[in-house]
């Protein structure tokens, strides 16, 4: 998809990915001593293999993230569709999702690799947002700082779950 020529080794990997699964998972760690307990994974390519929205999610480790993300990258491989107008319960076992989409003034910040992908921010882009272990969200008034803080909700949610 990209125009340019990959020229560091991550964009090598990140289009070969892209041209032999249909997508990368790509993850952001603290850096060792940041105060910043944020962490997230994100999509790349399945917009431009499959027509559908990259995802991002944040405050999972690594590898159940990437889990939560293959569900859905299957899913847009087998022809199948996410409706994300709706909660979903087949992304983390007995907890609901939340889909929620990110404004695109959010991309800049989270989404680096998917601008270089797609070329420009002219995609769309989806937040997975889940629930305490309460059932809890970030947006409810009973969710505790740390968790807010663990999983930042890049746009508006406005149901009454």
């Amino acid at each position: 998809m990209p125009s340019s020529i990959p020229g560091s080794d991550y964009e090598r990997k990140l289009a070969h990915n892209v041209a032999t699964f249909g997508w990368q998972c790509t993850s952001v760690e603290p850096a060792e001593g940041d105060p910043s307990p944020i962490r997230f994974s994100y999509t790349i390519g399945l917009h431009s293999t499959y027509g559908q929205p990259e995802f991002i999610i944040f405050g999972l480790p690594r590898e159940a993230a990437h889990n939560i993300l293959d569900i859905i990258a299957k899913r847009f491989a087998s022809g199948e569709a996410i409706d994300t107008t709706r909660p979903s319960s087949d992304l983390v076992n007995d907890y609901e999702c939340i889909f929620v989409p990110v404004p695109r003034e959010q991309y800049s910040e989270y989404l680096v690799s998917a601008i270089w992908w797609e070329q420009n921010a002219d995609f769309p882009a989806v937040q997975i947002v889940w629930p305490s272990k309460s059932g809890v969200f970030p947006w409810h008034p009973g969710a505790h700082h740390e968790f807010k803080k663990l999983q930042p909700v890049l746009g508006e949610y406005h149901a009454d779950l």
